[in-house]
């Protein structure tokens, strides 16, 4: 299993073409403070075989049977969202 933990996550939004995961646009997404109605982590869940998750720390992260591979206009979200501290487990 591979996990990629990419940490918290501030308010703000993805359109389409910001965000790709295993290649795969995943939209686009309003996205609130922690993913508190759970719109990122259910579009990142479109991505066949990736399941996403908010773990004690309040971090997101992405668990898939095969290799992660997040790509885009800003994946590390430096612009409209902030993913802090990502880090592939």
């Amino acid at each position: 299993m591979t996990n990629y933990t990419i940490g918290t996550i501030d308010r703000g939004a993805f359109v389409a073409g910001d965000l790709l995961i295993n290649g795969v646009d995943v939209g686009a997404v309003e996205v609130l403070r922690d993913d508190a109605d759970n719109a990122l982590r259910s579009a990142i869940e479109t991505v066949e075989g990736v399941s996403a998750s908010i773990d004690a720390t309040g971090a997101l992260v992405l668990s898939s049977q095969n290799q992660i591979e997040i790509s885009g206009f800003d994946p590390t979200g430096q612009g409209s969202i902030e993913f802090h501290a990502g880090v592939l487990a």
